[in-house]
């Protein structure tokens, strides 16, 4: 019975060891690749993004009234600084340029947020129209709403806009809410054009969220513990009962 139980602990030490091992020899996924917007519904490519400890998953195209080639528009996971991490979403075909009387976008998706670090949880949101431009009557706008993961509370909302006549400008919009394991994010993007000599353009905006440390309750960590002298015990006792048989 000596020889099975140490036999047992060797066998659990070699598992935890290989699987150590294993995990160290996988090489990391490059985290500053862009992905396509269109692949991420359904395309080649798998329908999640990691940045960081956080996973953007359940990449969903809920309406494209203009039919832009969302192809021409690449996802980049932002992963500095680390408690706010989020994603660049980049024009770079030229499809959010508008420079003709009448021509608009738009385009609406939703995605999930998870934080994989279970000492995380999502505390707030930021959108960023990081470069865009528009002269005359026209303008660019992104909208963002962010619910619970349930989808029955709505925890913030944003909007970031460029407009030329009546000038105004909104390029930072954010927002705090109580902390999350994951929420649903949806994004509403679009530009119009109202004259033959306006122009309005949407190359580059970012979506970040930030995160907080929860720490572990006294009492649950007393319970780990406690669970792992028992266990302690039970091993130790198991060779001296075998001995007295």
């Amino acid at each position: 019975m000596i020889r099975t139980e140490r036999g047992l602990r060797h066998w659990l030490g070699a598992v935890v060891q290989g699987a150590v091992v294993a995990c160290l020899a996988v090489p990391a996924a490059d985290s500053a690749q862009a992905i396509p917007l269109a692949d991420l519904f359904g395309g080649e490519v798998p329908e999640t993004i990691v940045a960081g400890d956080k996973l953007f998953s359940g990449w969903t195209l809920l309406s494209n009234s203009d039919e832009t080639d969302l192809s021409q528009i690449e996802v980049t996971p932002l992963d500095d600084p680390a408690d706010n991490l989020g994603l660049r979403y980049t024009d770079t075909g030229g499809v959010l340029t508008l420079d003709t009387l009448g021509e608009e976008f738009g385009f609406t998706f939703q995605f999930t947020v998870t934080v994989l670090d279970p000492g995380q949880q999502i505390t707030g949101s930021s959108l960023e129209l990081v470069d865009a431009a528009t002269e005359g009557f026209a303008l660019v706008q992104v909208r963002e709403s962010v619910e619970d993961a349930a989808g029955t509370t709505t925890l913030a909302t944003k909007d970031v806009i460029s407009q030329g006549e009546p000038n105004f400008e909104v390029l930072l919009d954010a927002a705090t809410f109580l902390p999350q394991e994951s929420i649903v994010v949806t994004t509403a993007v679009s530009g119009l054009v109202e004259g033959t000599e306006d122009f309005g353009r949407l190359t580059q905006f970012d979506q970040r969220f930030s995160q907080t440390f929860i720490a572990v309750s006294e009492p649950a960590s007393l319970g780990v513990l406690l669970l792992g002298l028992t266990g302690l015990l039970v091993l130790s006792r198991r060779p001296q009962e075998a001995a007295a048989g």
